[in-house]
């Protein structure tokens, strides 16, 4: 059997093991939404247990990859049972008694990373033989469907029939349903009978009538109404998150030009304070300078007046007497 590689499976597998209903898978699937949509599916198996000789609960395999590289794997196990805490939900789908309808729990288990699928199996369903396999290959212009798509539709054939009744609405109407609709909506799938008689027939009522054509046609229907609304409201958040993004981006640019205008003004009230330094640098040179040539001719002043000074007296000397 299969084991969980130990590696990233982002998008459909936690590290630890998930177990809970289909419509949560669906969801936390859809919040990964181009993740989930690059996992796709490589089969189904369509499992019963053997633990008991009649009524023996039946369930699925769902093993997903990426087709472009095949490693690592996910596996996810698809059931249904009574709800519990109803007076059913003691023991699993088909082993209850009584016929009165109780709340549905169609569950959707994604193995842990490294878990053995053999042994995860053994120690909740027990041993089990598988029935049928629906199998997936991409091929040229073939698309195998994704592990949304899947989410998709177990959500979709659990909103279907939302009450567990023991002789009709039980597992074996879940697992045929979903099965049976698969291949149906999926087309290229090849399907491999190992014992497909020994799958469940569910209206004991009449006479263990199996799966009504009727349901496989309106699962395909509520499957369909179901992926276009989350295709919508896909394109619908990522429209929002696109305009969101988009007002980021603006207010990012504002602010940015806002910074941008600020350091402009800083460098030009920098720039100007500067020059005023300068202008003022150089008032003080001139000043300076000017001062120098006034202490200058000042002193070359002072200088001619003692030269011509002395001229004087040594002329009083030189002027006859009377």
């Amino acid at each position: 059997m299969s084991q969980v590689a130990a590696t990233s499976v982002e998008g459909i597998a936690p590290i630890e093991s998930l177990n809970t209903g289909v419509a949560h898978w669906e969801a936390r699937l859809f919040s990964r939404w181009t993740k989930a949509l690059a996992w796709k599916l490589d089969c189904i198996d369509f499992c019963k247990e053997k633990r008991m000789k009649d009524k023996r609960h039946e369930f699925l395999i769902l093993h997903f990859s990426r087709h472009e590289n095949p490693l690592p794997t996910a596996v996810v196990i698809v059931e249904r049972g009574p709800l519990e805490g109803s007076p059913k939900s003691a023991v699993k789908s088909p082993h209850s008694t009584g016929t009165a309808p109780v709340g549905a729990d169609d569950r959707a288990c994604v193995l842990g990373q490294g878990q053995d699928l053999q042994t995860w199996v053994n120690n909740t369903n027990g041993e089990y033989e598988v029935l049928c396999t629906l199998k997936y290959k991409a091929t040229e212009g073939v698309t195998p469907p994704s592990a949304m798509q899947i989410s998709v539709l177990t959500t979709a054939v659990h909103y279907l029939r939302t009450d567990y009744l023991l002789l009709e609405n039980n597992c074996y109407w879940y697992c045929h349903t979903v099965f049976d609709a698969c291949q149906k909506l999926f087309a290229k799938g090849t399907e491999k009978c190992y014992n497909h008689d020994a799958r469940g027939r569910w209206n004991y009522g009449t006479g263990g009538q199996l799966l009504d054509l009727n349901d496989i046609d309106l699962a395909c229907d509520a499957y369909k109404r179901r992926w276009e609304n989350l295709v919508r409201e896909h394109e619908a958040e990522q429209n929002e998150l696109a305009q969101q993004l988009k007002v980021a981006k603006l207010q990012i640019e504002e602010e940015k030009r806002g910074r941008e205008e600020e350091r402009q003004g800083r460098e030009k009230e920098r720039k100007g304070k500067e020059k005023e330094k300068r202008e003022r640098e150089k008032e003080r040179r001139r000043r300076e300078k000017a001062e120098r040539l006034l202490k200058k001719e000042q002193n070359m002043s002072e200088a001619s007046k003692e030269q011509f000074g002395g001229w004087g007296q040594l002329g009083l000397l030189l002027e006859p007497e009377g």
